[in-house]
C-alpha cells in the first residue's frame, strides 16, 4: 500500500502516527527480529504487508494488495470507507508541497545538537527550483 493511502485509512483524530516501510526495514532485519521490534504475532507473514504503522490507537499492518488497516491481533481493520475525516485531509495542505509514495523510505537523519529546519522545494530534472515551503523545525 502506498503512504498516500495508509494517510486516507487513517482517521483525522489520531494524536500520532508512525509508519515504517517492510522492504526498508527488511534490509536490515530478519523477519523474527521485525515481528519482535513491532511486538507482532509469530504466526504473521510479514511479505503480505508494506508498512507497520504505530498510533496511539494501536498498531497495525498495511497489505500489499488492500485499501485497509488491519490490526494484526484481534484481525479488526480500518478502512477508507470507514473514516469521516482522514489524517489526509487534515494536513492536505503539507501534504500538496511533496509526493510521500515518492519519498525514500532508507533515508533518515537524527538531531544530536542544534536544530534543523526542514523545507520542501520543488525538483525539476533532478535540480531543486523554485519557492522553498518550510514544513517543520527539530531540535535533539
Amino acid at each position: 500500500m502506498q503512504v498516500s493511502e495508509i494517510l486516507h485509512t487513517l482517521p483525522a483524530t489520531l494524536e500520532w502516527m508512525v509508519l515504517f516501510n517492510l522492504s526498508a526495514i527488511s534490509k536490515m532485519a530478519d523477519d523474527a527480529t521485525i515481528r519482535d521490534m513491532y511486538h507482532l504475532p509469530k504466526e504473521i507473514n510479514l511479505e503480505s504487508y508494506s508498512h507497520v504503522v504505530l498510533t496511539n490507537q494501536g498498531r497495525f499492518l498495511a497489505p500489499h494488495d488492500e485499501s485497509k488497516l488491519i490490526e494484526p491481533f484481534s484481525g479488526n481493520s480500518w478502512s477508507r470507507e470507514q473514516i469521516k475525516t482522514s489524517l489526509y485531509k487534515r494536513f492536505a495542505s503539507h501534504l500538496a508541497l511533496f509526493s510521500v509514495d515518492e519519498a525514500n523510505p532508507e533515508t533518515f537523519w537524527i538531531v544530536q545538537s542544534g536544530v534543523i529546519s526542514l523545507f520542501a522545494v520543488p525538483i525539476v530534472d533532478g535540480v531543486a527550483e523554485g519557492t522553498r515551503h518550510y514544513l517543520f523545525r527539530s531540535c535533539p
